[in-house]
């Protein structure tokens, strides 16, 4: 997780604090299976909104698009990015997300959680900024 100054932090499974912003899970380039999929995965964690960002979105904040209403964009494909932003999770329900996600052998999303500093960016900025660094790092 980035902090507000852009330095990155490892959020524990125990950890209680929860992460910025409202509870929601953003979900980017995945196609209406995976999309399903995701929300299933999620369905264990109680209201926790899974919403997928269409292509027409891109142009939104990102803190705008974690308010939008869970099942948004549902069964739309879209030629974004592949990523997972998430919103508002504590250390468990983070790692719950992560070891589901893996266990579904889904391709890797580029994973981010919604910061005071990216709350105010288009989504496509932070996607543009989240694709420069995977590329800088892998």
């Amino acid at each position: 997780m980035s902090d507000e100054g852009g330095t990155f932090r490892k959020v524990k499974q125990d950890d209680p604090t929860r992460l910025f912003g409202p509870r929601a899970l953003l979900l980017c380039g995945l196609d209406p299976e995976e999309q399903d999929a995701v929300q299933g995965m999620a369905d264990f964690l109680k209201d926790l909104p899974v919403i997928v960002v269409r292509a027409e979105d891109a142009t939104e904040t990102v803190g705008s698009l974690v308010g939008l209403k869970d099942g948004h964009g549902f069964g739309v494909e879209t030629e974004l990015p592949r990523a997972m932003i998430i919103s508002g999770l504590d250390g468990q329900e983070l790692h719950m997300i992560m070891a589901a996600w893996r266990k579904m052998k889904l391709e890797q999303p580029l994973w981010a959680t919604l910061t005071p500093v990216s709350q105010n960016w288009p989504l496509s900025k932070l996607l543009a900024e989240l694709l420069a660094e995977d590329k800088l790092y892998n």
